[in-house]
């Protein structure tokens, strides 16, 4: 009777050419991503970094400039807070959703800094952010670290209809009737997640 020796080289010469392929790709992809040398691959991430961050900023700004100027939230916010306004505020604060950036938390404050409408999970922000001017600025919290990006309400409806302008150049006083914030959570030093409710 006679036994057969299982030769094992063919095998072991396919798994290393295998492995060396994989290797040489993942190489690849990794110097195409980030360059050759460290500078290179530092370059990169640094440009990407700050790439991310300037759309993130430019989005949160987007979203406080549009309800800030939106008419009907500074109708809701110069009315008596019931339930009609606000559930409007709130429907229009969450008409901002946007898949990319599903996690931002959006308050709009009245004009004693008392949060009307809200969506995400907001930090809590001094008096003197809310009832101060737009400005764009990062928090530090137990959370995590925030961008946030400021902006007052403000009601260009005169308040007597009576009162009729001396020339056709001349415009109804504003008054600032309250403020919106937008905010994202750059990090996060807990195991608390956000959420987009």
């Amino acid at each position: 009777m006679k036994f057969h020796r299982k030769s094992w080289g063919h095998p072991l010469i396919i798994a290393s050419i295998a492995a060396t392929a994989v290797l040489a790709v993942g190489y690849a992809l990794e110097w195409a991503n980030y360059g050759r040398t460290q500078a290179a691959a530092f370059a990169r991430v640094s440009e990407q970094t700050g790439r991310a961050f300037t759309e993130l900023r430019a989005f949160l700004t987007s979203s406080s400039d549009q309800l800030a100027t939106s008419p009907e939230i500074a109708t809701q916010l110069t009315t008596q807070s019931n339930r009609i306004s606000r559930t409007q505020l709130f429907n229009l604060v969450r008409s901002l959703q946007n898949e990319a950036y599903p996690y931002v938390a959006t308050t709009v404050y009245d004009g004693t800094a008392t949060a009307r409408a809200w969506r995400g999970r907001p930090t809590e922000l001094p008096l003197s952010r809310i009832l101060g001017g737009p400005a764009t600025f990062i928090v530090t919290n137990p959370l995590g670290l925030r961008l946030v990006v400021l902006r007052p309400i403000w009601n260009f409806q005169p308040e007597s209809t009576n009162i009729q302008p001396e020339s056709t150049n001349d415009r109804p006083a504003r008054r600032r009737v309250g403020s919106v914030s937008s905010e994202y959570l750059l990090t996060t030093g807990t195991d608390i997640n956000p959420t987009n409710e």
